[in-house]
């Protein structure tokens, strides 16, 4: 169900983000409640916001090129990943922007724990691999910023045959320093 409900959420993501650089229509996600589209709207438009602010300190008269699942390769390590988002900013600069859905333990005050350090090292490492094989294999030598957008995805449970189980309908989703201190861009 996590890795379903992901796979949907990253679709949606990249939609909304592609829609605020006008590369597409935007797609209503009907499969969340409207009070979740609209968090979630709202944190994925503050990336967009950003990106946009970035380019309009370097050259207020240009734009910056938005790219979505972008796949890099290294044929020296036979390393491949696939970026989320990659910027090319007006100056040489790129940013790289990966979501990673996450299901926060919370309690009534709301999160209790943030990423845990197992976690934080993985991103770490992916982020890591992308910016050297830009660098080595692409030639990219100007990295603006690199950033984790962590999202916090919270399930229903439904009883099925007596049995207590995980839902594919979501009781909450937050994105953004606003809806939680544990959900601020990882640099």
């Amino acid at each position: 169900i996590k890795r379903e409900k992901g796979i949907e959420l990253h679709a949606a993501a990249e939609n909304i983000l592609r829609a605020q650089f006008g590369l597409e229509e935007e797609v209503d996600l009907k499969t969340l409640k409207p009070e979740h589209r609209a968090v979630f709207k709202n944190g994925v438009i503050n990336i967009a916001n950003t990106i946009k602010e970035n380019q309009k300190k370097i050259d207020p008269s240009k734009e910056a090129t938005l790219m979505t699942e972008v796949t890099l390769y290294d044929e020296v390590s036979d390393t491949a990943g696939s970026m989320d988002v990659f910027v090319g900013y007006s100056d040489g600069s790129v940013a790289i922007y990966d979501w990673k859905f996450v299901n926060f333990k919370r309690n009534k005050k709301g999160i209790v724990t943030g990423i845990t350090e197992n976690k934080f090292d993985s991103f770490d490492i992916q982020i890591s691999d992308y910016k050297r094989i830009l660098f080595e294999r692409y030639g990219v030598t100007k990295f603006r910023e690199s950033r984790i957008i962590p999202v916090d995805v919270q399930y229903d449970f439904e009883t099925v045959n007596g049995k207590k189980r995980m839902s594919s309908d979501l009781s909450s989703i937050a994105i953004g320093k606003a809806q939680s201190e544990h959900l601020d861009t990882i640099p």
